[in-house]
């Protein structure tokens, strides 16, 4: 027995080692291989080059901006938990995803409805669960967006892009297999996989830019608006600042297709004039008083049902004491250029002072506020420019 003990020791510590390496490797196991892009489901963007999903494309300070991200499991073993988190310097607003079976690229089958994940202390805590192989998870994530200190994209050989402008916000897009991110000095718990993202944040009062993100498991997005469908030109109305224009957008415009303009309203010169070629335009141009403003609601969006069952545009025009009385409006001048086709029209008052029924629109009320001051209320159903005459 003195000499057997040793050996039956020895058998047992080999099979213990043994046994711990086994387990060691699959709970390590290789890192699996995911391939991470932009863009939304019949419109990605897929690698090589990275673009980015940032929509609209620059946002203003406070607003609102999305962005259209997604993953694929491209390995060929299924990964038990899949999650995403954020790091940014806005906090998270909230995120919807749903999943899609890619094995057939040319007949890609969506798995599930939409979804939407939790935010934790100004961070997506997104969990989708399994995600098997040839499995994509599609996010739409929005952020209130702030200017960062610094740009968050390291670089090649890391996946995403960086900012373009001068001011932007930068966003980590952080997939783990544990829910865990990476922490401050890059060290991660599992399996990581960070997309770099950026939108620039533009910082002129003549113009105002968000995306309408609207969580449709808790809020008929359809019919009900979720917050984030109003943008403005900003600033105190004076002689240096003559005009502001505020763009509230129907409910239908909510969540924007990626890579859009999303809401965007513009006025002082920040977009170049139109120019006025057409004899409707020249006919009012002798008669122009204050500045262009500028109408963008999903890049030319025309929201006209038929029946006029639809939910117009509502424009609100303020003039530093134009020299206009509200009796002396004779119209709106509007030109676009949309899904329905381009054209022009002069707009008309509306037959009372009251909101307009659809049969009215398009059609506009002029008032007076502050004093001096001119207000301008237009309802429309198309994008575009517009000018008072």
């Amino acid at each position: 027995m003195h000499h057997r003990f040793p050996r039956i020791v020895g058998a047992l510590g080999l099979a213990i080692a043994l046994l711990t390496g086994q387990l060691v490797s699959s709970a390590l196991g290789a890192t699996p291989t995911v391939t991470l892009g932009s863009g939304q489901f019949g419109n990605e963007n897929v690698p090589p080059p990275y673009a980015s999903g940032a929509t609209p494309s620059a946002v203003s300070s406070g607003n609102v901006s999305g962005f259209y991200i997604w993953a694929q499991n491209d390995d060929t073993s299924t990964i038990s938990q899949f999650y995403l988190a954020s790091k940014s310097a806005g906090d998270a607003v909230g995120a919807t995803w749903f999943r899609v079976d890619e094995s057939d690229p040319a007949h890609p089958v969506v798995e599930t409805g939409v979804m939407d994940c939790p935010v934790s202390h100004g961070s997506l805590a997104c969990s989708f669960g399994q995600l098997k192989p040839m499995e994509r998870i599609y996010v739409t994530a929005a952020f209130i967006t702030t200017a960062s200190g610094s740009n968050c994209f390291p670089g090649s050989p890391e996946v995403g892009v960086g900012p373009t402008g001068t001011s932007y916000m930068c966003v980590d897009f952080q997939w783990t297999t544990t829910g865990t991110p990476p922490d401050k000095n890059g060290r991660s718990h599992g399996d990581a996989f960070d997309w770099y993202d950026a939108v620039d944040v533009g910082t002129s009062n003549n113009f105002g830019s968000q995306f309408p993100f609207c969580d449709p498991v808790t809020t008929d997005c359809t019919t009900t608006s979720g917050g984030y469908l109003t943008v403005l030109t900003t600033g105190n109305l004076s002689s240096s600042n003559a005009q502001t224009t505020r763009v509230e957008a129907p409910p239908q415009a909510q969540n924007s297709d990626f890579s859009t303009s999303a809401l965007q309203a513009a006025d002082g010169e920040y977009y170049p004039d139109p120019s006025c070629t057409s004899q409707t335009c020249m006919d009012a141009e002798s008669k122009f008083f204050g500045e262009w403003s500028w109408v963008v609601v999903n890049d030319g969006t025309n929201f006209q049902e038929p029946g006029d069952t639809g939910v117009p545009i509502h424009v609100v025009l303020q003039l530093y004491r134009p020299h206009v009385h509200p009796n002396q409006v004779d119209g709106i001048y509007h030109q676009w250029n949309d899904a329905s086709g381009s054209g022009e029209e002069n707009i008309y008052a509306c037959p009372s002072s009251e909101p307009p029924a659809n049969g009215d629109v398009p059609c506009f009320v002029a008032s007076r506020f502050g004093g001096q001051n001119l207000q301008i209320d237009v309802w429309m159903w198309h994008n575009g420019p517009i000018r008072g005459w």
